[in-house]
């Protein structure tokens, strides 16, 4: 898969050829977690921060504030990888194409800094900022299991990315030492790049790990689709045979259903769960790439610990008649503060259209005036018309003696 590394307003492009990396939670690691009756626990999904909607995570912690849970998940997605290109490149091209928004966040790294590492590491310090924060709202332990998979902006590309550019930089300062110098280092590992590796509220889980509760609830970030809800998380509980809260897909659905142990005349069945989870990023403050069926819905996940299953529901965002929209959860309303717009709307004023002649475009004539046409009598015999033949005269039969 070719990744674009930019270079400026120049126009040009370096393709790196690599292998799409899949997910894989059996390779990465699968991190069980024991939890008792009674424990909440909050799943999100693709934030992608800082182009995240701010509104709604703005709901989103009213919630955790007010439910408290114990953990909140992160299903992937958390964090931008177009931000870390931003910040770089302030005349990248197909940012200038696709982007009409200047995200605050990017701005303010551009401004404070000089420097690509700099830069790096001054936006990875707010993005675990980001996510220390909803462990600050709610007094959960936050759970991050970040992405990697290759069809959405995905958090192991952020790496590839910014280690790459580093790599080049140092390699071009040792070479040319009279014309750059060496940037301060960039840790490699990812929960010591986002300042978070030593935080006791959060725990960063390896790129496409998944954790299981009680062992018979499994979150993943998955990395395929279906087209309907509910049809993708169907295929990954056939597969796994647990119970599955699953993100990438774009989607908010939840489904029950049950089959049979065996075939005898005691009626026994198992009892499965199915859930996928929205996501929480903005349509408007440069994505870059996203096609409409990523953008699916908008939602989270929330569940409960009973007779050592964990239950629960996605829940989807609604828009009232104001145009604020809300998470409804446990018949409690929690709503963004102010109407967010949904995309980038401007009015469209054109030019008035002067008339124009050219090679293929035919001039433009003033119409003609009306021509008045004159009365005529009733008995004004009508004039054949031009080109048409003359009437035969006829004559009449001569009488029979």
């Amino acid at each position: 898969m070719g990744i674009p590394l930019r270079s400026g307003g120049g126009g040009a492009f370096q393709v790196s050829i690599r292998p799409l990396v899949k997910t894989c939670p059996e390779e990465a690691g699968i991190f069980d977690l024991e939890l008792p009756n009674g424990t909440r626990v909050i799943a999100i999904a693709h934030a992608l921060w800082p182009s995240h909607d701010r509104g709604l995570v703005d709901a989103v912690k009213k919630l955790l504030a007010d439910k408290r849970p114990a953990i909140v998940v992160m299903l992937g997605g958390m964090v931008h990888e177009e931000a870390f290109k931003h910040v770089v490149d302030a005349d990248d091209v197909i940012a200038r194409l696709v982007s009409t928004t200047q995200v605050p966040e990017i701005v303010q790294v551009r401004t404070e800094h000089e420097g690509m590492e700099e830069r790096f590491l001054a936006l990875a310090k707010l993005a675990g900022e980001f996510i220390a924060s909803f462990a600050e709202v709610s007094g959960a332990h936050v759970v991050y299991i970040p992405s990697v998979t290759g069809f959405m902006p995905n958090e192991i590309d952020i790496m590839r990315f910014v280690l790459t550019q580093k790599e080049k930089a140092d390699n071009y300062a040792e070479r040319h030492p009279k014309e750059a110098v060496l940037g301060p280092d960039i840790p490699k590992g990812f929960a010591e790049f986002l300042g978070l590796a030593g935080n006791p509220n959060v725990t960063v889980l390896p790129f496409g790990a998944a954790l299981r509760i009680n062992k018979k609830t499994r979150f993943i970030v998955g990395d395929f689709r279906r087209r309907q809800p509910g049809g993708a998380v169907c295929v990954d509980v056939e597969q796994i045979g647990e119970n599955v809260v699953r993100g990438f897909d774009g989607k908010v659905a939840s489904a029950w259903w049950t089959t049979p142990v065996h075939s005898f005349g005691e009626a026994k069945r198992r009892h499965w769960q199915g859930h996928e989870v929205g996501n929480l990023f903005d349509l408007k403050a440069q994505l870059g790439y996203l096609r409409n069926y990523d953008k699916r819905c908008k939602g989270l996940w929330s569940g409960v610990v009973w007779d050592n299953i964990l239950h629960g529901y996605s829940a989807f965002a609604l828009a009232g008649k104001d145009g604020r929209r809300s998470l409804f959860v446990d018949d409690v309303v929690y709503e963004e503060d102010v109407a967010t717009a949904r995309g980038n709307v401007y009015p469209l004023v054109l030019p008035a259209r002067k008339p124009t002649a050219g090679p293929d475009i035919h001039p433009v004539k003033p119409d003609a005036k009306p021509v008045k046409a004159k009365p005529t009598s009733p008995k004004a015999k009508k004039a054949p018309a031009k080109g048409s033949a003359k009437p035969k005269a006829t004559r009449k039969p001569k009488p029979k003696k």
